[in-house]
């Protein structure tokens, strides 16, 4: 039982300090990286490659476990009262203790900057997916269909109302539909059943 919480400790130790060694934070919106990859598709400097031949190559955009993504988005829940105007200039000191002591200090400067590193979303190279619509909505401009080559569900995001349209005829259906679309990758990393997709456009 101690081996397991001092295993658990370093886990959280290493992922905040994961988190706060990272330099890199500016990155496109979603809008302008799935903008960039349909205009890619479109001038044929990009190919999408299969949903199934993704799993089997070298992924240098994936750089971390999820395991210290789910971390990072826990410990950022916790610190994120002292984002607000009324913290004024409060401060929160988190001292780990297992293998060895660690203490990491956050002030309001530190805490945004943490933030924006764990929130940060970028896209795959794009992918032909296929599956069975089960769920669209115009509201949040996004859906729901199970994956044909894992039966996964997936949340589909959508840039507009228009693509959305393009979809419609396949839901409540049993024909499968088939789309390039491009995987979520939150803080570097890539959830265990390819997470979150967001689509770039219908194949015909």
């Amino acid at each position: 039982m101690i081996r397991n919480a001092v295993k658990i400790t370093d886990r959280v130790s290493s992922a905040i300090s994961e988190v706060q060694l990272q330099t890199s934070l500016q990155i496109d919106s979603m809008r302008t990286q799935v903008g960039n990859l349909k205009n890619k598709i479109i001038n044929k400097t990009i190919k999408p490659l299969k949903y199934t031949e993704y799993s089997h190559i070298p992924k240098n955009d994936i750089m971390r476990d999820y395991g210290h993504r789910s971390i990072g988005k826990e410990i950022d829940q916790v610190v994120s009262t002292l984002r607000s105007a009324y913290s004024g200039d409060s401060y929160l000191v988190l001292l780990l203790t297992s293998s060895s002591s660690q203490e990491f200090e956050f002030d309001k400067l530190s805490i945004n900057r943490f933030h924006k590193v764990v929130s940060k979303r970028s896209l795959t190279p794009p992918l032909i997916c296929k599956g069975e619509l089960t769920r669209l909505d115009t509201i949040t401009l996004k859906g729901k269909f199970i994956n044909s080559s894992n039966q996964n569900m997936s949340i589909i995001h959508f840039e507009c109302e228009t693509d959305i349209l393009k979809v419609r005829s396949f839901l409540g259906i049993d024909t499968d539909m088939e789309f390039i679309g491009a995987l979520v990758i939150e803080f570097d990393s890539l959830a265990p059943n390819f997470g979150d997709i967001y689509f770039i456009d219908i194949l015909d």
